[in-house]
């Protein structure tokens, strides 16, 4: 006990502030670390981009842009067609050449299969092309292949060409009303629209 009472003693005041000053150094460089622990592989890519703020990454700077469009191409212009962004504590690499993006998409596809999801959804939603992941991705991917050939591309090409002339037509007329087209208005006159022709188009209906 009495060696106790001795240890105690001998933290004066003065190391007392040293030990707290201590921790609260420890706990800042802690905090630091884990803000910027998960940028820290970017340095290693050796692509350009915008330093990420701790924590939130790029998030205020796509604020103060004005959106992640107009940030995206703010980017463009200052770092070129390949970038890195990061969104919160994940990081993302941009790419907006046409080679590159054939290589990753169309050569290299089996390499690049998961994608970047917001919001994580659950069976059955979960399981379809946008949110699958790893093996149940690629034989969906493999399913889906031959339903995008080239040749039939080209049969959807007139299709969507009517399609959109079907749009302008509509947004002409509520031009001229002087009503605003809402985006919702474009969804069902356009992508619903185009999505039902070729489906009747193909099913032969």
């Amino acid at each position: 006990m009495s060696g106790l009472v001795a240890y105690l003693s001998y933290f004066t005041p003065f190391h007392a502030v040293s030990v707290a000053v201590g921790a609260v150094m420890l706990l800042l460089i802690g905090l630091y670390w884990f803000g910027y622990q998960a940028y820290f592989k970017l340095a290693t890519l050796g692509i350009p981009g915008p330093k990420p703020h701790a924590f939130v990454g790029n998030i205020p700077d796509v604020k103060k842009a004005g959106g992640l469009h107009a940030y995206h191409i703010q980017c463009l212009k200052k770092y070129g067609k390949l970038f890195t962004i990061c969104l919160g504590r994940r990081f993302s690499i941009v790419i907006a050449d046409p080679e590159i993006l054939k290589q990753v998409m169309v050569k290299e596809f089996p390499d690049f299969i998961n994608r970047y999801e917001e919001i994580s959804q659950k069976p059955p939603f979960g399981k379809n092309l946008f949110h699958s992941k790893d093996e149940n991705w690629k034989r969906i991917r493999k399913l889906l292949s031959p339903s995008f050939s080239s040749a039939k591309l080209k049969q959807m090409l007139k299709l969507m060409d009517e399609a959109a002339d079907t749009l302008m037509k509509k947004m002409v007329e509520i031009a001229n009303t002087g009503k605003a087209f809402c985006n919702g208005c474009r969804s069902v006159l356009f992508d619903n629209y185009s999505i039902a022709k070729f489906v009747f188009y193909f099913l032969n209906l």
